[in-house]
């Protein structure tokens, strides 16, 4: 099927057996996200072995022996069961290697469809038969390895991320005990490593290694909020010896975008003479990348794009589209949990809690809907010192999208 491919872009097929694999990060380790994987693909040798782990796979084959166990076809508690199975292969895929959207080849008998799914919805091709029409399985191999975008291996990679190789996973090492020496490193650390590549305000490119999730959901469709601390890099790869927090999200586009509260905030600091308000408390951000929102404005209709945004889904008469957000914050802190002193978790909370409301006004004024006001989306950061609390607002609208509690 892949034989003449060129050689860089040659997948490997190999035959897991049925080996279980599990959620990508200890965080999330639930038995639902428990898969048994048969047949796999992979492309490039895997940078931190062993092979069989989510961060490694290429293309899944969610292979089944009968026609009748295509989940497309009947609802029965099989069916189910098989399609709750593509969405657990696709979350920890999309999770493990940083993915906008991922493939799955689904196997029933001698028939075959093609399955696409993003942070909004998912869409499958018809049945077909991949012995008799090995034609349409072989054009969409070719097209997976050969993605049009500048970054990417295979389609549904994120051109700004790159996973992590071994030079890496030793450089972190380093940096740790020169920049977080209370930080342990163990080998579940070494999943999160990657290199992500970010957009300033002033248009120019900014590298980070990311070492540490601080926070993920456990959610394939939704916002699907994840939190990274990362050591920034210079123009010359080498450590700034800075550290910084990188929150990705995919908003809903009805929603506001979350950078507009911080512009908000800060126009109505630079226009408040008597400084009644105050950034003082609130967490300082260093750039944000609302990357679905520029894939959408980008005036080429028909033309192949990375995936920022993900495919057009509609329910009766609501439209579901998401658009995925980078935002990199110069604060970083420490989990609620590690919090060693109850006087300064209390006044981190106090200034939290204002930090809030200078945000709320700052909303109303600027006339940014906002109707969630959970204490979860109040991330409270503290900085280093101990001293100078900062808030950090996530701007969601569902309870079910909460964010952890950082000081």
């Amino acid at each position: 099927m892949v034989r003449k491919f060129p050689e860089a872009n040659q997948l490997q097929f190999h035959n897991l057996e049925g080996h279980t694999m599990r959620h990508p990060f200890a965080m999330c380790d639930l038995d639902d996200y428990e898969v048994r994987v048969d047949v796999c693909a992979t492309l490039t040798p895997p940078a931190t072995p062993p092979m069989a782990r989510w961060r490694n796979l290429a293309l899944v084959f969610d292979v089944h022996p009968r026609v009748k166990d295509d989940p497309m076809t009947k609802s029965s508690e099989v069916h189910e069961r098989n399609f709750w199975r593509l969405s657990w292969i696709a979350h920890n895929t999309m999770l493990a290697q940083g993915k906008l959207y991922v493939f799955i080849v689904g196997i029933y008998g001698r028939q075959a469809r093609l399955y696409r799914i993003d942070r909004s919805g998912g869409i499958c091709s018809p049945l077909f038969n991949y012995a008799s029409q090995p034609h349409i399985l072989h054009d969409f191999l070719w097209r997976f390895v050969h993605p049009k975008f500048d970054g990417c291996v295979v389609l549904g990679d994120d051109p700004a991320v790159k996973q992590g190789s071994h030079a890496d996973r030793v450089r972190v090492q380093e940096l740790v005990k020169q920049q977080d020496p209370e930080y342990t490193y163990t080998a579940e650390n070494k999943k999160a490593i990657r290199r992500v590549t970010a957009t300033r305000n002033d248009g120019t490119k900014a590298t980070y290694l990311v070492y540490k999730l601080l926070y993920t959901e456990s959610y394939l469709f939704g916002r699907a909020t994840t939190v990274w601390e990362a050591f920034a890099l210079d123009s010359d790869d080498k450590a700034t010896g800075t550290r910084v927090v990188i929150k990705e999200a995919w908003r809903h586009t009805s929603s506001p975008s979350e950078v507009r509260f911080y512009d908000a905030m800060r126009e109505a600091a630079e226009a408040n003479e008597s400084g009644a308000i105050s950034l003082a408390g609130i967490v300082r951000l260093e750039c944000c990348s609302d990357l679905g929102g520029r894939e959408a404005e980008e005036p080429s209709p028909g033309a192949s794009r990375p995936g920022y945004r993900t495919m057009r889904s509609t329910f009766g008469r609501e439209v579901h589209e998401r658009d995925f957000t980078r935002m990199v914050f110069a604060t970083v802190g420490t989990k609620l949990e590690d919090f060693k002193c109850t006087y300064d978790m209390v006044r981190a909370c106090r200034d939290a809690v204002e930090g809030d409301d200078i945000r709320s006004c700052c909303a109303r004024t600027h006339n940014i809907d906002h109707v969630h006001r959970s204490p979860t989306s109040l991330p409270v950061w503290c900085h280093p010192s101990g001293h100078q609390p900062r808030q950090c607002h996530d701007g969601k609208k569902s309870r079910r999208d909460h964010q952890r509690l950082y000081t």
